[in-house]
């Protein structure tokens, strides 16, 4: 059976809003998925869901040079168990990373609502740059990567 990430349904306007156009800010859902998982994590945001829409391929997300390595840093920072890292916690790997990115796309819509006057494009430039600004948890990834050796 072949890996599929999830998208969630009830984002599903949201994601049509933000890739496919010359003036959206993505080309495709994967990279949508990819950043606002990397928004979420950022915010503390993890929601799980339970309505799928439309699942993408696995490998369709590995054309992205950093895909797999943001799975595994989203999944081996949020769980204290290297096993997460294994061939057997790939399931979970994937289920981590759909829930920050369903935390990261609530994160973009509230920003949208709340600046309805704003494209599209501007609000995240403006969630990317306050990201830069802000106070993100530092990873010792070096004290990260000792441990999984």
């Amino acid at each position: 059976m072949a890996v599929r990430i999830r998208r969630p349904a009830a984002h599903k306007e949201l994601l049509e809003q933000l890739c496919g156009d010359s003036g959206n800010p993505f080309n495709h859902y994967y990279e949508a998925l990819l950043y606002s998982a990397a928004l979420g994590y950022a915010r503390g945001a993890r929601e799980p869901f339970e309505q799928a829409d439309e699942p993408i391929r696995w490998d369709t997300f590995l054309s992205i040079e950093g895909a797999a390595e943001l799975v595994d840093m989203l999944a081996g920072t949020t769980i204290d168990d290297r096993t997460i890292l294994s061939e057997e916690g790939a399931e979970q790997r994937i289920a981590i990373f759909e829930e920050y990115a369903n935390g990261g796309l609530g994160v973009v819509q509230r920003a949208i609502d709340a600046s309805p006057a704003k494209m599209t494009r501007a609000v995240i430039l403006d969630l990317v740059l306050g990201e830069q600004e802000s106070s993100v948890p530092e990873v010792d990834f070096d004290a990260l990567a000792r441990e999984l050796t």
